[in-house]
């Protein structure tokens, strides 16, 4: 099984897609992609265009760094919406297998860090001088 490894930065939106994009991918297909966000952030995922072979060549997405990850997609077909995905922590793992079939496009998709973030401290307020006593 074919795997690379893909750092998210909040700053830019990156993409990668299954082999021969837009052409149509080989047959007997497996490959991962493990995308990373930093410490505190999350990873977006958005399917911008997609087509495989329907019920046999899929995308499986998991929220985790690993196969035995949470699933939270199983793709396959055609899509002509975007697919968005969000991950619960820093890192995805996703999946593109394809058999000896029919072969189609496959996906293109980007993906970028989302990072939280923190509203700049409010100012304390100024110390409001006591009023004069009257005694000296």
């Amino acid at each position: 099984m074919n795997q690379i490894n893909l750092n998210a930065v909040a700053s830019s939106v990156q993409m990668f897609n299954s082999p021969n994009y837009p052409n149509d991918y080989d047959n007997n297909l497996d490959c991962v992609w493990i995308i990373t966000a930093p410490y505190g952030c999350r990873v977006k995922v958005t399917f911008t265009d997609f087509s495989t072979e329907f019920n046999a060549d899929y995308v499986l997405v998991k929220d985790g760094g690993s196969a035995t990850s949470t699933v939270v997609a199983f793709l396959f077909g055609r899509y002509t919406v975007q697919i968005m995905l969000t991950s619960t922590g820093t890192q995805m793992w996703i999946q593109f297998h394809s058999n000896g079939g029919v072969t189609f496009p496959g996906f293109k998709a980007n993906y970028k860090a989302i990072c939280p973030t923190t509203p700049p401290p409010t100012p304390a307020p100024e110390p409001t001088p006591a009023p004069p006593t009257g005694k000296s």
